[in-house]
């Protein structure tokens, strides 16, 4: 469905993207119509339409490899705007079960800090199309002033990329790709836990270059295996006890229901979250931070030591968010943003509404101030009970569910 905002531009983002002239855009309502599907030269869907939905599958069925001879290519939202980016401009996609928003903003504050401009959003906040077509503008108006300076919209694209976005086909491009954590979520979409965790490393597929960067949960009892990543969740239905068991393509089960990424599935040069090269959160005040390349002369990681503690929050796992965060900034253009500059960013971050969010104090003659908490984003059991946990302070919960 398009509305007349899209209508209004369609035009200019043509020009950009094949040179085709324009149709009208119309708006349907009610049941898909199988005759537009077919009819159409590019179907863009939306991350709440599932691969399963009757029109999409038989288009998929039609055109497994997209553009054949009688196929129409079906792409997601993501993969449509990947395509109007210039190769310049560093991109970072940022995905995990939990914790994705906070970490994508908290980016965006850090390089923004330093002077940038920073795009942020994609599963939340602003479609990554609506950037795009920045970009699509801004192409034609250096086409127009030929010999004049015209600056891109931002220099540096920060994506939150949902198991949704990532099940819908299409090439994506990413310099950094991070995968924060993943835990039993959005079953009912993807039927497994393996298959979701196979959904989810699929963005590092988008790393191809040598010098992009993965940056994974580490194994906690092998940070140095060749293991990529290991996604911590067990998966019901399967015994804990005996050897790997294969789940999915590029996935495997351990015996201690550990889902493990094969080293091949991951382009690039890897970090850790929880491990070095990567970050690691000594406690609620510092964090250790180093990629790669950050070695002496014997070769042995130079980490450098930042002070997280400025990070004011009611829950104190916003410290772990900030480490990750100054890390995937650094990464993002090592020499541009420096980690000692990109220090001081902390000192000013401020977390999304409704993520333990303090809306009121009252007084008790008894508890003395009691703190109202807004913490409503937490759609998850993992989501609630992180931030409980590490609430020092009694607390009342008032949970919702559905009617």
């Amino acid at each position: 469905m398009a509305g007349p905002l899209l209508e209004a531009r369609v035009d200019e983002e043509d020009a950009f993207l094949g040179g085709r002239n324009a149709q009208v855009i119309r708006t349907e309502l009610g049941p898909f119509q199988s005759s537009t599907f077919f009819a159409a030269d590019l179907v863009v869907l939306s991350p709440g339409i599932p691969l399963s939905q009757m029109q999409v599958k038989s288009l998929r069925l039609q055109d497994a490899v997209h553009h054949t001879a009688c196929g129409v290519p079906v792409l997601s939202e993501i993969a449509f705007a990947s395509q109007c980016f210039p190769p310049t401009i560093p991109i970072s996609g940022i995905t995990g079960t939990n914790g994705k928003s906070t970490v994508c903003s908290f980016v965006g504050q850090l390089l923004n800090s330093c002077g940038g401009r920073t795009f942020v959003g994609g599963n939340f906040g602003t479609p990554l199309s609506e950037c795009a077509l920045e970009f699509v503008l801004a192409k034609r108006q250096r086409h127009q002033c030929e010999g004049l300076y015209v600056p891109w919209p931002f220099d540096s694209v920060v994506v939150e990329c949902s198991s949704y976005q990532l099940e819908h086909p299409g090439a994506l491009r990413f310099d950094v790709a991070c995968l924060l954590n993943i835990t039993s979520d959005h079953l009912e979409r993807h039927g497994t836990m393996a298959q979701y965790a196979a959904v989810k490393r699929r963005i590092f597929s988008a790393l191809s270059q040598s010098m992009t960067l993965a940056i994974t949960p580490a194994v906690r009892d092998k940070p140095n295996a060749k293991i990529s990543s290991v996604f911590r969740e067990e998966v019901p239905g399967f015994n804990s006890v005996g050897p790997a068991t294969t789940v999915g393509t590029g996935v495997k089960l351990r015996s201690d229901n550990a889902l493990e990424l094969d080293a091949e599935l991951v382009g690039g040069n890897q970090v850790y979250i929880g491990s070095l090269p990567g970050v690691v959160v000594d406690s609620h005040e510092f964090a250790k931070v180093c990629l790669p390349d950050c070695t002496d002369d014997n070769g042995l990681l130079q980490p450098m030591l930042v002070n997280i503690s400025s990070v004011t929050a009611l829950s104190t796992h916003n410290g772990g968010n900030a480490g990750v965060s100054i890390l995937l900034a650094h990464s993002m253009n090592p020499t541009t943003y420096p980690l000692s500059r990109l220090a001081g960013g902390l000192f000013t971050l401020a977390t999304l509404p409704h993520r333990m969010q303090l809306v009121a104090t009252t007084e008790h003659p008894v508890h003395k101030s009691i703190y109202w908490v807004d913490d409503s984003k937490a759609t998850n059991i993992q989501a609630a009970a992180t931030g409980l946990a590490e609430y020092e302070k009694c607390a009342v919960v008032l949970i919702g569910m559905f009617s």
